[in-house]
């Protein structure tokens, strides 16, 4: 009864496939979100949070020594979703965190060295990249740059999108799908290609 609770509120705040199919009087769509429950309090115990997550299929997880992953409740994640989150300096631990009711689509993966920060309610796509390192070490410099990555509330993101280091996308942005973004994303706008460029602005805010 309890789960039933959850996927009841999880489908008030937006509309879920594998919680709608809970609230239905199928046996088989029941017993579909019963596993994608077990699967979300497997994944739950290897992050740094006790959350409530709803999984739909099995996830990677690599996290160094120190590494932080936070995931807060009712956050959907569908299969062949890869979390990297790996630092080189024991002195700064990198952190990944997920806000309450996010979805990440099948195949995203997220490469967290220093941070990443994903808000409440963000919608990502399917193949989609989220990183905010290089993952190699500029000429002349023997370290490889960071810099955080901040995907603000309310925000939703393409299939195959390509989010890169130091970039800040402000709540209930749309990022179309395909984009590469590269710099800022002004709230309330609609971005798209490659480097992403404003297609307009001025939208009303979801929440």
């Amino acid at each position: 009864m309890r789960a039933l609770q959850y996927v009841k509120r999880v489908n008030e705040c937006y509309h879920v496939y594998t919680s709608q199919m809970c609230n239905t009087v199928c046996v088989k769509g029941r017993f579909q979100f019963i596993c994608y429950f077990l699967r979300g309090i497997f994944l739950s115990f290897k992050l740094s949070k006790r959350s409530f997550i709803v999984v739909k299929g099995s996830i990677k997880v690599i996290r160094t020594e120190g590494g932080i992953i936070l995931v807060d409740d009712f956050v959907s994640i569908l299969q062949n979703v890869l979390f990297a989150v790996r630092s080189y300096d024991p002195a700064a631990p990198a952190e990944l965190s997920i806000g309450a009711m996010s979805y990440i689509g099948e195949n995203t993966a997220i490469h967290c060295g220093h941070k990443v920060t994903i808000g409440k309610r963000v919608l990502i796509g399917g193949d989609c990249i989220i990183m905010d390192r290089d993952f190699h070490p500029i000429p002349g410099n023997k370290k490889e740059k960071l810099a955080p990555v901040i995907i603000e509330d309310n925000v939703r993101i393409g299939y195959r999108c390509l989010i890169l280091k130091g970039v800040t996308i402000g709540h209930d942005a749309i990022v179309g799908a395909g984009s590469v973004v590269t710099k800022n994303v002004v709230p309330c706008t609609v971005v798209a290609g490659n480097p992403a460029k404003v297609i307009s602005h001025g939208l009303l805010s979801l929440y």
